[in-house]
């Protein structure tokens, strides 16, 4: 299927990959469900006012992002285990370490955000990773 909107090559059968505009004119599965009398749009499934994702080069930034972000983590937990404890590389490492816990929940929910997917406890979920930061095992 080609988008109306840019013309570009589509897979999915809603949106288009690239702009994010709708492929048809059909209308989406929550307004057909909507349109019988005891029916409660209000009450309906997931969003139903705009359900069209960000263009796609946004959402590959933030999943980018993400990843990095999560690669920084990984980098700065195996500092601070191999580093001792007394040396400046040592609060270096930690530093790190909170820069890549906080921007992998910012691009979490920057990424989920541009899915218009976004769901309140995929955050408390990232927040699981705040509150095992101090802990030592051992």
């Amino acid at each position: 299927m080609r988008c109306v909107e840019c013309g570009a090559q589509t897979e999915g059968p809603q949106f288009c990959t690239w702009c994010g505009a709708p492929v048809s004119g059909r209308p989406s599965l929550a307004e057909q469900k909507a349109d019988g009398p005891d029916d409660h749009p209000e009450m309906a499934p997931g969003p139903t006012k705009d359900v069209r994702p960000w263009p796609a080069p946004i959402r590959w930034f933030f999943a980018i992002g993400l990843a990095f972000c999560l690669i920084l983590l990984a980098i700065g937990q195996v500092g601070v285990v191999h580093t001792p404890r007394t040396s400046v590389m040592h609060d270096n490492m930690v530093a790190i370490s909170w820069l890549g816990i906080l921007g992998t929940i910012l691009f979490l929910v920057l990424f989920e955000c541009a899915r218009k997917q976004f769901a309140n406890a995929q955050a408390g979920w990232a927040c699981m990773a705040l509150f095992s930061a101090g802990r030592r095992s051992g």
